[in-house]
């Protein structure tokens, strides 16, 4: 019987939490205005309903993506950082 591998490829998508809200109706105006922002892919809140989730697309200068996985490893932290970095304040989250 012939194993199949998977090929799995990365798609560039950065996820961040923002944790801790206070209650359900917090959770849902932090998804709101994440959810306005341009970068924006995807904003969910968690099933805690004290969370939200916001899903953001990354790509290399050129539109394109890593190709091996460890350059797609630096990539991903880097741009995990940087949306970090710009929703903090974006959002006055902690």
């Amino acid at each position: 019987m012939a194993v199949q591998q998977i090929c799995h490829s990365y798609n560039g998508c950065v996820t961040i939490e923002v944790n801790n809200l206070a209650n359900a109706n917090e959770a849902a105006q932090i998804r709101e205005r994440a959810s306005q922002l341009p970068q924006t892919l995807l904003a969910f809140i968690g099933s805690s309903g004290k969370s939200v989730k916001i899903v953001v697309p990354f790509t290399l200068p050129d539109s394109t993506l890593p190709q091996n996985r460890k350059l797609a490893e630096m990539f991903h932290a880097q741009a995990y950082r940087e949306a970090v970095k710009w929703y903090q304040p974006q959002l006055n989250a902690k």
